[in-house]
């Protein structure tokens, strides 16, 4: 923290401003994460320091996702889940994305569905409709983050997904997979077979 600190306030000592930060939001990702408004409001955290700052997630989370895009298949589960974590890298609000993959399962595009939480601002179907004609998509995955808790589907999680698959089926794509990452962990609807039961729950009504 120090030396990046430099960067910004340079021919300074930054041993007390780094321990002022760190001591101020819990550790050195906890800084890293913090909105620029927060960081600005430490003592001697100037416009460029905080902006620095940012900077490091940002590029980092720019950086992980262009690397895990290259051959990106979503044909395996494991790439698909360390595809979707990297959309979430410093994020500490609830957003969704939607994937949209070519016949093979290559990624044709990636685009932000919603910020917020599924509860207060539901999964947009619309929206994921337009993303996926546009791109001319034959398959589709949903993720999004559970900032600060664990990767287990909620009711409305459950209930974003059947909209989705419902939605999707009158345009003959399919929805392959709903990914939840956490902090710790991550969720696959497919993984546990979730994905099947709920289109055929879809087709009996």
């Amino acid at each position: 923290m120090e030396l990046l600190l430099f960067y910004a306030v340079p021919q300074k000592d930054t041993k007390p401003l780094a321990k002022r930060l760190i001591e101020h939001f819990g550790g050195f990702d906890k800084v890293l994460d913090a909105e620029l408004e927060s960081l600005r409001d430490v003592a001697g955290v100037g416009e460029n320091t905080a902006i620095l700052l940012k900077l490091m997630t940002e590029t980092f989370k720019y950086y992980e996702k262009q690397k895990n895009r290259a051959g990106f298949n979503a044909a395996s589960t494991t790439a698909a889940i360390k595809y979707s974590r990297s959309l979430f890298v410093g994020e500490t609000n609830e957003i969704s994305y939607v994937l949209c993959l070519d016949s093979r399962l290559k990624l044709l595009n990636c685009a932000k569905l919603s910020e917020g939480t599924v509860k207060n601002t539901g999964m947009p179907v619309r929206r994921v409709v337009e993303i996926a004609t546009t791109h001319k998509a034959m398959a589709v995955i949903l993720a999004h983050n559970h900032p600060g808790g664990e990767a287990v589907p909620s009711e409305d999680d459950f209930a974003a997904t059947r909209r989705v698959i419902r939605a999707l089926e009158t345009i003959d794509i399919n929805l392959i997979d709903h990914i939840i990452i956490s902090d710790r962990d991550a969720f696959s609807f497919a993984n546990k077979g979730l994905i099947r039961i709920l289109a055929e729950e879809q087709r009996e009504k």
